[in-house]
C-alpha cells in the first residue's frame, strides 16, 4: 500500500468504478492516480493542469509555509506532500475553479485533502442537474450491521473491512483489505449488491459524487487552464 501524500497514514483503494482512487485511512485525503485522472477529465485538462503546476511552490500542510525543491519544511521540518507513487516532492499547489489540489508534475497524479473534498461537494451541490422526482423517496433505513463474507458473523460496519466487493470481519480480512466506508460502498455498483437489504431506499448507486465533482471541476475550468 502506498503512503498518504500528506501524512503517515496509509492509502486504501476505493471501490468505485468511474474514477480509481485512494484513500487515507488517517486523514481522509484522496490520491489520483494520473492515468485514470486523464482518462475521467481528458488527456488535454490533465495534461494542462500539470504545465499550469509546473515551477509553482507546494504548501506545507503542518505550518503552510511556501516549499520550493524541498522534501521536507524548513519552518517545522515536517515532510513536504509527496507524490506516493514517484516520490516527487514538495508536490505543486494549483487553485482550480476555487478547489486547492496538490499535483505531482512528474506522473501527473493529483491529490485532494479533507477541506479540498469539501469544496468538491459543494460544487457538484450547486451544478449538477437535479434529476426528476417520479415517486417518493422511501427514508433509507440505518446502515448497522452486515454479515462477515467468510465466518458469517453480522458485524457493526463501522467496524468492517471490504476487499473484492465483501465485508469482512477483522478477524477474517485478507491482507489488503480497505475500512469500509458507508458513502463509498452507497456509490459501488460492485459493492452495493453484496450488502443486499442493508444498502435500502431509491439510491442511486452509481452516482459518484467525488468523480462528478472532478469531473465539473476540469470541464468548467478547461479553457481558462488551457489559455
Amino acid at each position: 500500500m502506498n503512503t498518504c501524500p500528506f501524512c503517515p497514514g496509509r492509502l486504501y483503494p476505493t471501490f468505485t468504478n468511474s474514477l480509481p482512487r485512494e484513500k487515507c485511512g488517517k486523514c481522509d485525503s484522496i490520491w489520483f492516480e494520473g492515468e485514470a485522472l486523464a482518462n475521467l477529465v481528458g488527456i488535454q485538462a490533465a495534461n494542462a493542469l500539470v504545465e499550469k503546476t509546473k515551477g509553482k511552490p507546494g504548501k506545507c500542510k503542518h505550518c503552510s509555509a511556501s516549499l520550493s525543491y524541498v522534501a521536507q519544511c524548513t519552518r517545522c521540518h515536517h515532510d513536504a506532500p509527496t507524490c506516493p507513487q514517484c516520490g516527487t516532492a514538495p508536490l505543486a499547489v494549483a487553485v482550480v475553479d476555487g478547489v486547492r489540489v496538490d499535483v505531482c508534475t512528474g506522473c501527473k497524479g493529483m491529490a485532494l485533502d479533507k477541506d479540498g473534498l469539501t469544496q468538491l461537494q459543494k460544487i457538484v451541490a450547486e451544478r449538477r442537474p437535479a434529476k426528476p422526482v417520479t415517486k417518493p423517496k422511501e427514508e433509507p433505513k440505518n446502515l448497522t450491521k452486515a454479515p462477515c463474507a467468510a465466518c458469517q458473523r453480522k458485524l457493526l460496519l463501522k467496524y468492517a473491512f471490504v476487499y473484492d466487493s465483501k465485508i469482512y470481519c477483522g478477524s477474517c480480512a485478507p491482507p489488503g483489505a480497505a475500512p469500509f466506508n458507508v458513502d463509498l460502498a452507497k456509490a459501488s455498483p460492485t459493492l452495493a449488491p453484496s450488502l443486499g437489504t442493508y444498502l435500502t431506499g431509491d439510491e442511486d448507486l452509481t452516482a459518484d459524487a467525488v468523480s462528478v465533482g472532478i469531473s465539473i471541476l476540469f470541464k468548467v475550468a478547461a479553457s481558462r487552464l488551457m489559455r
